[in-house]
């Protein structure tokens, strides 16, 4: 499950080719995918822990646009690929910083669970 989960962000990188800021959200997404699938990195708990800061301080920057999404009704943004409005590009990127919060805390809950059992 590790390996398709870092698959996953592996390809949730290569999609952002035709992105304005594709390079910032094809390295994050490529950390993470990095993070889950390299046992070098998903051992440490610091990486992973100043992964999860970083990416929780990223994700606080969407949670007004985020907020504002909501309250508007949540319209659709899945229509297209192409983001019609601002707020559906917001939307999204919050949404993926979220998946990516996700994966950091359940690799952090994972090293913790498997030192506490003496197993990696």
């Amino acid at each position: 499950m590790r390996y398709f989960t870092a698959f996953l962000f592996l390809l949730f990188a290569l999609v952002q080719y035709n992105d304005p800021d594709g390079l910032i959200w094809g390295v994050a997404y490529l950390w993470v995918a990095f993070c889950i699938a390299l046992p070098s990195l998903y051992r440490q708990k610091w990486v992973l822990m100043a992964s999860l800061i970083l990416f929780l301080i990223w994700t606080s920057f969407y949670a007004g646009d985020f907020s504002d999404w909501l309250s508007s009704g949540t319209p659709s943004i899945t229509g297209t690929m192409k983001a019609e409005t601002p707020v559906v590009e917001l939307v999204r990127e919050f949404l993926g910083l979220v998946l990516c919060d996700l994966s950091f805390v359940i690799l952090i809950y994972k090293t913790l669970k498997n030192k506490r059992s003496g197993t990696l």
